[in-house]
């Protein structure tokens, strides 16, 4: 009844599949949800058979793990052989289409095995083929049995997807293959269910509690990945090995986003993993990721997990050496301040500037409403002063410049700043003194905008983003990582609270004025782009003496300056010099 929660809402094109839990839980639902649909479909989707019958007989699809042409086989199929077949045509059309047009592809494909009602695979041919002659088999208890069948099923399944992106086109060449350069993903929901294929098959690996837990053993799932044009014996995550780093689903969208070349919904939650996988670029770290499970919430964050039980004391592991969480080490504090303790019925919003020129972020005049509505019933309403529930974007959709003015303490969960890139009318934000920018998740400078900091704070648990043809300028504080892809300009002194980093391209812009201009950074550097210097009248700043303009605990990497030298406005040249922790000028 949900029309905005289909997924031909969200641009899925083509589907096959049952659209909640309750008809999920039985794998002969005689119908499934199918598009395209006939015109008039109420959200593109319409009803057809749960059947194999259009594939018994045709040699062009495997017979095996299906054993469609045995005639035992059910009229109301099993429905995750259902998905696999509609999975394999898309590959095959897709990978065809690819080799014709160049246009790439995204599919995904979500089973229900493993899963209960576990005693319906034996209503299929064979189910038990693959073991019941194995000495260890006739052991297992039934409910092991029928898992061991699911996961033997669903895994032959894979095999065949995969071997069409081998042979798109199915005539046994492979000059076709288009494998080389598809990601493939595998993953698993959640972890094994409180059932005997858990215990008999050790199906969590030591690892504490089960699905819909929130200890390992209910999160905790393993990630599959392969890449074979990226992901070989000699790049820099090497096939054939694992990685420690622990990511979640929430990282697939930007990790999809910029494999794609475009830009991430602002203020989600995962972090890009493109870096790792292509070798190429900076990997971002991701400092905590957040989940709830039954019987509470947790926080990950680097070696530790923080647990927040529904009964009882918070709970601390360490992660590294303590897999099992047998060790509460709870005597630290982790992170408590990281929306733990939101209150019920706290949900991300969605806002957009509405603001003329000169207006001020404080006033609710100037931002849209947010109303989360199906059928007539409206589900969530927000509306008001911008809070850390928002993600708002604020773009100049005009013909003129135009300049807002952050008047008042505020916190967002994301904000971007976007100028109008089709007519270059630019969108400028002002932080004055004494004034905190909050955003929680990011702050994004896009599409020609700048943010003025006068004085003031800004701040992100994450990072403030510079974008390509954006500048940050003025004095004050950077309470973030910050990531300079366009250009940084101060007259003063920017703090930089934890990392800043340069992209090739990108400029630091230093302007000497009555005081001395520099980057003071709590954390690392590593710098790739352009150092600019220039000297008002009014300076008095000697430049036969080394000037620091930037400290660090750690610099890396160097200004793209040729000869190591800065070229003033007066023709003067400066020499650029580095220590570990330091860079200074010297006039020549």
């Amino acid at each position: 009844e949900n029309v905005q929660a289909l997924p031909t809402s969200h641009g899925y094109q083509h589907v096959v599949a049952e659209l909640h839990h309750v008809r999920a839980h039985t794998f002969f639902q005689p119908t499934l949800w199918t598009a395209p649909a006939k015109a008039g479909a109420i959200g593109g989707l319409e009803l057809k058979p749960n059947s194999m019958a259009r594939f018994i007989g045709d040699e062009s699809y495997p017979p095996a793990p299906a054993l469609q042409n045995h005639p035992g086989y059910p009229s109301i199929a099993y429905c995750d052989d259902v998905y696999a077949f509609a999975a394999l045509d898309f590959v095959r059309a897709q990978g065809r289409n690819f080799n014709a047009t160049g246009q790439p592809f995204f599919g995904l494909l979500a089973v229900q095995v493993p899963h209960a009602p576990f005693k319906e695979i034996e209503q299929l041919p064979e189910w038990d083929k693959a073991y019941r002659e194995l000495p260890f088999f006739e052991g297992l208890s039934d409910q092991a049995k029928q898992w061991a069948a699911m996961v033997t099923r669903i895994d032959a399944h894979f095999g065949n997807i995969l071997a069409a992106l081998e042979d798109p086109d199915g005539d046994g060449d492979t000059s076709d293959s288009v494998a080389d350069n598809t990601l493939v993903i595998f993953q698993s929901d959640n972890g094994g269910p409180e059932q005997p294929s858990r215990r008999e098959f050790a199906a969590n690996g030591g690892l504490r509690a089960s699905k819909g837990k929130i200890e390992e053993g209910g999160i905790r799932v393993p990630t599959i990945m392969r890449w074979p044009a990226m992901i070989t014996a000699a790049s820099a995550l090497k096939a054939g090995t694992s990685s420690a780093r622990v990511i979640d689903v929430t990282d697939l969208l930007p990790t999809f986003c910029e494999l794609a070349g475009v830009p991430a919904p602002v203020g989600i939650d995962g972090v890009s993993i493109a870096p790792t996988l292509t070798g190429e670029g900076h990997q971002r770290p991701r400092e905590f990721l957040i989940h709830e499970a039954g019987n509470g919430q947790s926080i990950i964050r680097g070696r530790h997990k923080l647990i927040r039980p529904k009964r009882g004391a918070l709970q601390l592991y360490d992660l590294e050496v303590d897999h099992s969480e047998a060790k509460d080490i709870a005597a630290a504090t982790l992170l408590l301040g990281e929306r733990v303790a939101e209150p019920r019925g706290f949900a991300n919003t969605y806002h957009r500037w509405t603001g003329n020129d000169g207006a001020k972020l404080s006033d609710p005049d100037n931002w849209s409403d947010y109303e989360y509505a199906n059928a007539g019933v409206a589900y969530l309403t927000d509306k008001g002063v911008p809070r850390v529930s928002w993600n708002a974007v604020m773009e100049n959709t005009g013909l003129k410049d135009n300049v807002a003015e952050a008047d008042a303490d505020l916190e967002f969960l994301g904000l971007e700043i976007r100028g109008n890139s089709n007519l270059d009318a630019s969108q400028s934000l002002t932080v004055g003194r004494g004034v905190k920018l909050t955003g929680r998740n990011e702050i994004r400078l896009s599409h020609n905008s700048t943010l003025n900091l006068n004085e003031g704070v800004i701040s992100s648990l994450r990072s403030v983003d510079v974008g390509r043809d954006c500048t940050l300028q003025g004095f004050g504080t950077v309470a973030a990582d910050l990531l300079n892809d366009g250009a940084i300009s101060t007259r003063g002194k920017i703090k930089v609270a934890r990392d800043y980093r340069e992209r090739p391209g990108s400029t630091l812009n230093l302007i000497f004025a009555v005081g001395k201009a520099a980057l003071e950074v709590g954390g690392e550097v590593h710098l790739a782009g352009e150092l600019r210097v220039s000297f008002l009248p009014k300076s008095k700043q000697t430049r036969k003496r080394p000037i620091t303009i930037l400290t660090a605990s750690k610099i890396t990497g160097v200004f793209a300056n040729a000869r190591s030298q800065v070229v003033l406005k007066d023709g003067a040249r400066m020499k650029i010099s580095y220590t570990e922790t330091s860079v200074t000028i010297t006039g020549l």
